[in-house]
């Protein structure tokens, strides 16, 4: 993923204000780290131990142990999750933030002897939805993924849906870092897509003056950023708008799941039409043989990318069977699998259509829709 570097605040909230232009979204938030961490960035940490989901009970021993032993009082799972994660337990939650500024102090939160040797970094995620962690729907959800099975845990297609979780009131910490967090579900890690973040890179000779700047300027020191209740009520309405309150259910997990693959197969769409244009304009429409091999080589990406996630529903829908048949989850009927195909299917065909009319003036054609297709 490509980061831009920063070397001051102002160059960071211009950065921000760039990129905030630049996307079509409801809700950004923020998640700072001292470093680009690679494969493990943005990774909750129950997902960086194999053991941890090896034991289906293993969340759920934790919370109830937390509270035999007095560390919580009795709430929901969810709850306690958000306790546990602030406390260092392993956790499936991705501690994310609203605030920019935070997020900087979090990238840049380096000790005054420590030796800053690498570039802290800065994601930038791009949210259309929201979840209350005190809603129904959530803590049913969290039940679900803490249970020691369930469709939630066990169906591979459920792995793909990152869901951002609102901000609790419950203690100090999470007010003052104005603090929400990204749920990781399913019992495999699934890396956030590309198209939902953007990463902006701090230049690490710039670190410490940004952390002068940040304590006197702006107060962060993070322990004076209290929000005043009367400042909650302008928030939570323009919320309002953009919060999931469906009761959970295995159909809109799909459904999900079938919105962000559209979401990230239109941009891959966009980006392919301009490669495929710029070639065209450089060679005034007579295009070379290395133009037509480099087109061929980016279609055969898109091309693939839809046979994969082809593989994850047919996989997905081969579970429901297999639940079905052994009576596992009985809230589940083979309905959903016609209605996922048709919706894949009807996703493929205006893709493959653009993509016929994106190649309209080459000699390329694009593979049989029957190759890609559900049958239903």
């Amino acid at each position: 993923m490509d980061s831009n570097t920063v070397n001051s605040i102002e160059e960071y909230i211009s950065e921000i204000k760039k990129i905030q232009k630049e996307r079509n979204c409801k809700v950004f938030v923020y998640r700072g780290e001292r470093e680009d961490y690679g494969p493990t960035s943005c990774v909750p940490n129950i997902f960086r131990e194999a053991h941890y989901l090896s034991n289906s009970n293993f969340e759920k021993n934790i919370y109830n142990d937390m509270y035999s032993k007095g560390i919580v009082p009795k709430q929901t799972y969810l709850e306690t999750a958000i306790d546990a994660q602030h406390g260092g337990f392993p956790s499936r939650l991705l501690d994310v933030t609203y605030n920019a500024l935070v997020a900087l102090y979090f990238a840049t939160e380096f000790k005054e002897d420590e030796i800053i040797k690498k570039n802290p970094i800065v994601t930038i995620l791009f949210i259309d939805e929201i979840y209350i962690p005190g809603s129904h729907n959530s803590e049913e959800i969290f039940d679900q993924l803490v249970a020691e099975k369930s469709v939630l845990k066990d169906l591979h297609i459920c792995s793909f849906n990152h869901k951002l979780l609102d901000h609790m009131n419950k203690n100090e910490r999470i007010r003052a870092q104005q603090g929400a967090f990204i749920l990781f579900q399913g019992r495999e890690y699934k890396k956030i897509p590309d198209i939902m973040y953007k990463k902006i890179q701090i230049n690490s000779a710039a670190v410490r003056q940004i952390q002068k700047d940040l304590d006197q300027i702006f107060g962060l020191n993070i322990s004076k950023i209290y929000p005043e209740p009367h400042n909650q009520i302008e928030i939570i309405k323009n919320k309002n708008g953009y919060i999931n309150s469906q009761n959970h259910s295995v159909d809109n997990e799909f459904k999900i799941a079938l919105k962000m693959f559209k979401k990230i197969n239109d941009n891959r769409q966009i980006k392919f039409n301009d490669f495929v244009q710029k070639l065209l304009d450089k060679c005034s429409g007579n295009l070379s043989i290395s133009d037509e091999r480099a087109i061929v080589k980016e279609l055969n990406i898109i091309e693939e990318s839809l046979l994969a996630f082809r593989y994850d529903l047919e996989l997905s829908l081969k579970q429901i069977d297999d639940f079905i048949e052994k009576k596992m989850y009985p809230e589940l009927n083979d309905k959903i699998k016609p209605e996922v195909s048709s919706l894949f299917n009807n996703i493929v065909k205006e893709h493959l259509l653009t993509l016929n009319y994106d190649l309209s003036e080459t000699n390329i054609k694009v593979t049989s829709e029957k190759s890609f297709l559900l049958e239903i």
